[in-house]
């Protein structure tokens, strides 16, 4: 079922997946839950985060957690912001007023469709 819905994202559903080809940024972890969790996001955010688009049946759900890691950054965890790339991550809590102008972030809204699937996870595990 997870693998349908990768390839129908990969597929009819248009999201760009070259990231996660052998050799790209996102190809590791080589798995099916954490190509489905770029392809996913990517999806979501690639139709305005509307509503109903980031369930896939069922084996996904929003979640406010960045999964980038090394040089793959998810399309949800970037943006602009005066043409300015910003990573869409919240302030670290000892982060102050002086050093807000250095960093640019989106405040309150990081609703980023990023599978973690811990759910589905364990779902997998009781299901093989």
């Amino acid at each position: 079922m997870l693998q349908a819905a990768l390839d129908w994202a990969c597929g009819p559903g248009k999201v760009n997946c070259s990231a996660l080809l052998q050799g790209e940024p996102c190809y590791d972890p080589d798995n099916v839950i954490a190509h489905a969790t770029y392809a996913f996001d990517a999806y979501y955010h690639q139709m305005g985060k509307a509503t109903g688009t980031c369930d896939f049946n069922g084996v996904a759900t929003v979640t406010t957690t960045n999964p980038s890691h090394g040089s793959c950054i998810f399309p949800g965890s970037v943006g602009k912001l005066n043409g300015t790339l910003a990573n869409i991550t919240a302030p670290s809590m000892n982060s102050t007023a002086s050093d807000s102008h250095s960093q640019k972030y989106y405040r309150g809204s990081y609703t980023s469709l990023v599978m973690l699937f811990r759910v589905l996870s364990w779902s997998l595990v009781f299901f093989l």
